[in-house]
């Protein structure tokens, strides 16, 4: 998920709802939360691009638009997940390419468990009880 701060993000003219957003020309598969201060939205499937043009169009007609204000990154692919199924304490490792992007370990394993060694193309943690 996204979420994209500013201000009158649901229009200048009154409106109350976003109808659509689009990055680099792709639109999201869905805006999960919006009010006028921020968004929340689930991006779509795109190629890896950078600069990319975002624009957000209010239900009462206000457009507003932002150059060189989003970067798509590839989608990491997991190839192999070993073992694939554990008890706590017991070391998975998942192997694939673009595992990290541009992220931090903790932003994606923050829930997962406690990473143990990370470097493309193979994560290593420990399982733990909220898996």
């Amino acid at each position: 998920l996204i979420t994209m701060t500013g201000a009158n993000m649901t229009g200048t003219n009154g409106g109350t709802v976003i109808s659509s957003i689009t990055l680099g020309g792709t639109a999201v598969l869905e805006i999960v939360f919006q009010n006028k201060s921020y968004v929340i939205f689930r991006p779509g499937r795109a190629a890896e691009a950078v600069n990319q043009t975002v624009i957000i169009t209010a239900q009462d007609g206000t457009i507003t638009t932002k150059a060189d204000a989003f970067d798509k990154l590839v989608d990491g692919i997991i190839t192999n997940i070993f073992p694939r199924a554990a008890l706590p304490g017991v070391q998975v490792r998942i192997e694939g390419t673009n595992l990290l992007g541009h992220a931090t370990t903790q932003s994606i394993f923050s829930v997962a468990g406690v990473v143990l060694n990370h470097s493309d193309p193979t994560l290593a943690f420990l399982a733990t009880d909220s898996l």
